[in-house]
């Protein structure tokens, strides 16, 4: 998984964009601010596997969690918290 690449999407600087019609910035085709959260959560789950985030593979989140928690230990050094500013979650080394 990985920002789209397709031109058409309108990204603005690689991430989606709610535009600006005074600066002549369309928006992208969704929200800005729900598609950049639920792919910044995906990348962090396939960052924190070691796998390289990849937009036409799309099992990469179900690969991240079977390496992460099911068939390793990462689950008893690590756990899921959630940034109090941001409201990101953040994965902590115990």
């Amino acid at each position: 998984m990985d920002y789209p690449s397709n031109p058409n999407i309108r990204l603005l600087n690689g991430k989606f964009t709610d535009g600006d019609p005074a600066q002549n910035i369309p928006a992208s085709l969704d929200p800005a601010s729900h598609l950049n959260a639920l792919t910044d959560e995906l990348l962090a789950v396939i960052a924190a596997a070691g796998l390289v985030p990849d937009e036409n593979t799309l099992t990469q989140v179900r690969d991240a969690l079977n390496k992460l928690f099911v068939r390793g230990t990462f689950a008893e050094t690590h756990k899921l918290t959630r940034d109090a500013t941001t409201g990101a979650l953040m994965l902590e080394e115990l």
